[in-house]
């Protein structure tokens, strides 16, 4: 059975989420979640099914506005079990584009620790 597309709509505390089974993961939004271990099942879920037959690359896109201290725990969560737990060193197979504002210096260094942390590349990208 092939793993189908999955979208999520954006509230008020949780972002946007596309899941497409072609290797593209975004997550776009404010991640405030009230119940993480709730909205981040799903997504769980989906990237574990993913991970079983996963496409040549990956390209996870992750443009946030906000994120707190349990959204930032359960993200760098889900994006180990994809590049550390699955690719392992493999970095040809995962592309993370870390998107934020220019003058966003949280969210840059949210992504930055990421990089530090599971010791992996992340393209910076500045939004316009």
């Amino acid at each position: 059975m092939s793993i189908e597309k999955k979208l999520i709509a954006a509230t008020s505390d949780t972002p946007e989420v596309i899941l497409y089974p072609e290797g593209i993961i975004r997550i776009k939004g404010q991640l405030i979640p009230e119940d993480a271990s709730a909205f981040f099942k799903t997504l769980r879920e989906w990237v574990n099914e993913y991970l079983d037959d996963p496409a040549d690359k990956t390209y996870i896109d992750i443009i946030l506005d906000y994120i707190n201290s349990t959204g930032n725990r359960y993200l760098l969560d889900m994006i180990r079990n994809i590049t550390v737990t699955h690719f392992k060193s493999n970095s040809e197979k995962f592309i993370i584009n870390w998107h934020y504002e220019e003058e966003d210096e949280i969210i840059l260094d949210h992504g930055k620790i990421y990089s530090s942390l599971l010791k992996v590349p992340i393209n910076y990208i500045v939004r316009k």
